[in-house]
């Protein structure tokens, strides 16, 4: 393939590539794997072991748009509960 026509299949690639809409469906995602935990669990233990306050996984879980949370914050929850 030449690099014109890569260059072009590139291109269209990246107008279709929307950060915006993949980074809020990571955040959905996040939330959706902390809801879990806290259906097994309750909020007071996720959020220990999330290393986050009370109030700040209920806001977090509560809203329809959730705001960013680190992944790093999701793994730690899930590794320190997996197996409990």
């Amino acid at each position: 393939m030449e690099k014109s026509e890569l260059a072009k299949i590139i291109n269209e690639r990246l107008e279709g590539y929307n950060t915006t809409t993949i980074e809020m469906n990571m955040r959905i995602q996040r939330q959706a794997r902390l809801k879990n935990l806290t259906r097994k669990f309750s909020v007071e233990i996720v959020a220990r072991a999330a290393g986050l306050t009370m109030n700040t996984l209920q806001q977090y879980l509560r809203v329809k748009i959730p705001t960013s949370i680190a992944e790093s914050t999701v793994i730690q929850a899930e590794t320190i509960l997996e197996g409990l």
